[in-house]
Parts: C-alpha cells; structure tokens; sequence
C-alpha cells in the first residue's frame, strides 16, 4: 500500500436505490464548501458508464441525460433490450470484473482522488470499496450505510434490482443512520462524518501539517442546525 496523504478523505455512501445518497451528498458537499472544504463528488461506478457507453456507442451526455429520465428503467434498442441498470451490471460483472479483477472499479475511483474530503455516493462491493479506503489509509476513510424507513419499515436492497448490498465489515470505518426522510436523517450523517474529520484533524496534527481539510469541527453542528431551514428531498 502506497503512503496516503494526509489531506484526503473519504466519505461514502452504502444503501439501495432511492435511500437518500444523492441527496445527502450534495448536501454534505454544499455545507462543506461553505466552511471553505476543498470537496469533490466521486462515483465508483464512473468508470463503469464511460465503458458501457464506449461498448454501445453512446456519448456520455445521452446517457446522463437518459439516467435522469423516468424512463430509464426502460429496455433500450441502443442497450441491445437492457435497461440502463442491466447494460451496466453486464459490463460489471461479465465483461470487466471476469477479466480485470472485482476490484478493478475500485482501483479506478482511488486513483481518482483529490486533496480535500472525496464524497462518493454509490459504495456497494466490498473489493472497491476496500481499494478506495487503502488509497487514504483507514484513519481518513468512513463508510456510510443509509437504511430507508418506508411505511414504518426498514427497507434493504431486496427488490431493488440493484446487484450491490450492504457492506459490513470490521475492519472497515462505518456508521449506519436510518432515513426517516426528515431532518434527523442529514443530522445523523453529519454527526457520523464529524467523528471522521475529528480523527483526520489529529492525524493531521501529529504529522505537523497546517493545512488541515476541517479547520473547526465544531462548526458540523452548526452547521447541522442550519440545515432545517433547507428544502428537503431526500430521495436519490
């Protein structure tokens, strides 16, 4: 393992379509800014959209424009008869992965890192996940797994036609927070990713930097507060 720099987090998001993690990204990436955080929004599977769109010969603005479109979950004559989400478990799991490794998505997005907190909203397998954590070392690393409370129930990955799952391991830094789809959901994350910062800013500390990524943590909570004045919408 490469020595990681010390003035990189990340932060990423576990949970089933529809929980929340787009959301709460941009809002953990909007009060970060405001605090003067150099934050930068990553998806793992960034990669795997260039390739499919390589594969079928599509440009990667029909797609963006597509996948945001009610009908993405539609068979597509260009897809070849797959929806968006099936074209892409296709190259996943049976062109990329068979060939280059589980892991080789998350090679990938750890070399796509930035100075300053790396918030990526779709963490799902393990082997990626672990090579994005081993890129900044596990003290700077926070898995965040977002659990949906729909009609009083907590809803997981069954059904969703998403291959991915949550990921539970020991070894690997995390905190789980419920979204009830009301404020407690973003103030949880926030006090999950507090912990984090808090732990970085020491690491940062002993190894005699100046540059820290947050310069006052107690601002989270502050901040945290603010967020109730702010328009919901906490689905992804």
């Amino acid at each position: 393992m490469s020595n990681p720099s010390p003035v990189r987090s990340v932060i990423m998001f576990n949970g089933p379509p529809g929980c929340g993690k787009d959301f709460v990204t941009a809002t953990m990436k909007e009060v970060m800014t405001d605090m003067g955080t150099a934050v930068h929004h990553h998806e793992v599977k960034n990669r795997l959209i260039n390739l499919t769109c390589l594969i079928h010969d599509i440009s990667r603005e029909e797609w963006d424009q597509s996948y945001h479109h009610p009908t993405k979950d539609m068979p597509r004559i260009k897809l070849g008869g797959l929806t968006m989400r099936q074209a892409l478990i296709h190259v996943s799991e049976t062109v990329i992965k068979p060939n280059f490794g589980q892991n080789y998505f998350g090679r990938a997005a750890g070399k796509s890192l930035k100075d300053g907190v790396n918030l990526f909203s779709d963490g799902g397998f393990e082997p990626e996940i672990r090579e994005v954590m081993n890129a900044v070392g596990r003290d700077n690393f926070l898995l965040v797994r977002v659990h949906p409370l729909i009609d009083g129930e907590l809803k997981g990955f069954e059904g969703s036609g998403d291959s991915r799952g949550y990921v539970m391991c020991d070894d690997i830094p995390s905190v789980d927070v419920v979204n009830d789809y009301t404020w407690s959901f973003v103030h949880a994350t926030i006090d999950g990713i507090a912990e984090l910062m808090e732990r970085h800013e020491e690491r940062c500390e002993e190894a005699g930097r100046n540059d820290l990524i947050i310069p006052v943590i107690h601002q989270m909570s502050k901040a945290s507060a603010d967020l109730v004045n702010r328009d919901p919408g906490l689905q992804d």
